[in-house]
């Protein structure tokens, strides 16, 4: 199997690098924050194999944000708003009329947004080892920013093993643990990486995230409870799960 890496442009002008495996419906995209790279996953056992395992049964597309893997660097224009805009533009030049979103870790606001804003596309929603409140307090973030600034693109990998450390703390293998600090170097520059960052806003964890996903699953309560006559919306409401337990999350999805 291979995968089709491609190329479409935002209409911020931003240039998007995105990659097709697999077939099979729903398609399934996959929605990740940071960290990416579109080719070093595809080489390494450690992000190949779930990439591999989706693949059997669904169309996945996988994409680099900005700033990020084969995606344009140095882009300046960041934040949950920008991070929306890739995604929708990746659905649209992959010419994907309804889609499953996996939101994993920071890709699961925008998958939220998403899914708020087109809830006719979205098949399935499903959340994992993302989060309602940031994990850090401003301060730790302060120190986080530090390290990215003074170690992040040199060729000694402590400063970005405190990273993989927060992302596998569940004692990772010596080769599992280099992939993850090797993929961090190839996947953003430092300053790419202090933007990025840096345009989390302080008040992201009073934003009512959960309070947003609780509705829609509330919304999708009441529509089931009704006859297809009374709601004929039904169809293009999108199935949610929180997936807590092993990775990859359980797959493949059955059509709603």
């Amino acid at each position: 199997m291979e995968q089709d890496i491609r190329f479409c442009k935002t209409s911020d002008g931003v240039r998007i690098a995105y990659a097709t495996s697999g077939k099979g419906d729903p398609p399934l995209v996959r929605v990740l924050g940071w960290f990416t790279h579109l080719e070093y996953e595809w080489e390494n056992p450690l992000w190949r194999a779930p990439i591999d395992l989706w693949s059997e049964h669904h169309l996945v597309v996988r994409y680099d944000g900005r700033c990020m893997g084969l995606s344009d660097r140095g882009v300046r224009k960041l934040g949950m708003e920008s991070s929306v805009i890739d995604l929708e533009t990746v659905i649209d030049a992959a010419g994907l009329d309804r889609v499953a979103l996996l939101g994993l870790s920071a890709g699961g606001p925008p998958a939220i947004l998403y899914t708020l804003r087109h809830p006719e596309r979205v098949s399935h929603l499903i959340l994992y080892g993302t989060f309602v409140r940031l994990p850090f307090t401003i301060e730790e973030r302060k120190m986080m920013l530090e390290m990215v600034r003074h170690g992040w693109d040199s060729n000694v990998p402590a400063h970005r093993q405190f990273f993989t450390g927060l992302f596998m703390p569940d004692n990772p293998s010596a080769g599992d643990i280099k992939a993850f600090n090797e993929i961090q170097r190839l996947s953003s520059t430092a300053d790419d990486v202090v933007a990025w960052l840096s345009s989390t806003p302080d008040d992201f964890g009073r934003r009512p995230w959960w309070s947003i996903v609780a509705a829609m699953r509330s919304s999708r309560s009441n529509s089931a409870a009704k006859s297809p006559q009374e709601s004929p919306a039904r169809a293009s409401s999108p199935s949610m799960a929180a997936t807590i337990g092993s990775y990859p999350p359980s797959l493949p999805l059955r059509q709603s």
